[in-house]
């Protein structure tokens, strides 16, 4: 090195931003280091596919062929009423497999989302490295299916199962024991409530609907949708009844271990339906029809 020092310092983060900096102006450190490069994170999508998903010539034109003659089951995997979309064209459907092209952008929103509600988590990194790994470790567990299976978003849970709170584990951990156990629940139900799980902070970006999960679930470019549709409804219901999730309107959500145990006191309360009637009496004379005296006729 002609007898000098070379040092690189590479971070995802300004170093002021994740720490503060006691007792000097971190400013004049930063000076002392004449050459800097801008390593951008924001194509993160380009990144996986590069490094973790490239296809071989071979299977780069095996897939775009299974475009051309799926392309309408690809299509319906997309609808209007869904807040996911699916792929752009045949390259991107290559590039992308197994996964589908939402997935590139709403993962990240989860692992800041699982950082900011301080779950133990906060360490996880939404750039390439945690990013990279989800995806990997997800196509992993498919890699021995055949040409027509794609990954449905539930799995993404399991790669960062580690970095959540016990609380949260110890949910999903409670209905796989139900599940294998036949206790009220099923393993579609557990997955079902993996994917909600994922998606609970992220009412903004997906609506957590029916037709929005039932969309999280697919595992398959043939998939019948109608009938996973009604599958999710079942699931979903079977969440409810046994306080695994909550039901808002159209809306489901997952609820966390605390939460469960105040829907399990709220529903170990008996209401009479004398008190029911008197409630009703009292809403309607004295706040909506105060008269007391009605006059038919002359």
């Amino acid at each position: 090195c002609g007898d000098k020092v070379w040092i690189c310092v590479t971070s995802q983060q300004a170093i002021d931003s994740v720490t503060d900096i006691i007792g000097m102006d971190f400013s004049k450190i930063q000076g002392r280091f004449d050459t800097r490069l801008s390593l951008s994170s924001s194509d993160v999508d380009e990144i996986i596919k590069e490094r973790v998903l490239t296809k071989t010539p071979e299977a780069d034109a095996a897939l775009q062929a299974e475009y051309a003659n799926q392309a309408t089951l690809l299509k319906n995997l997309d609808d209007a009423t869904s807040d996911l979309f699916g792929y752009t064209s045949a390259k991107d459907f290559a590039e992308s497999y197994p996964f589908v092209g939402y997935q590139f952008r709403v993962l990240p929103d989860v692992f800041t989302k699982t950082r900011e509600h301080g779950f133990s988590g906060k360490h996880m990194s939404s750039g390439e490295r945690s990013m990279i790994s989800a995806f990997q470790e997800s196509a992993q567990k498919v890699e021995d299916e055949g040409t027509g299976i794609l990954v449905p978003f539930w799995r993404f849970y399991d790669t960062i199962e580690t970095s959540l709170d016990y609380g949260i584990r110890q949910v999903i951990s409670r209905c796989q024991d139900a599940a294998d156990e036949g206790h009220g629940l099923f393993e579609q139900d557990v997955h079902v409530i993996k994917a909600l799980y994922l998606i609970r902070y992220l009412t903004g970006d997906i609506t957590p609907n029916v037709n929005n999960i039932a969309n999280l679930m697919i595992d398959s470019m043939d998939v019948d949708k109608i009938a996973l549709r009604k599958e999710v409804q079942a699931s979903l219901e079977r969440l409810v009844r046994e306080n695994k999730a909550a039901r808002n309107g159209d809306k489901y959500y997952f609820l966390t271990s605390e939460e469960q145990d105040v829907a399990d006191e709220i529903s170990k309360v008996e209401i009479e339906a004398s008190d029911v009637t008197d409630k009703i009496k009292r809403l309607l004379f004295d706040g909506l029809y105060t008269a007391t005296k009605h006059r038919v006729g002359q």
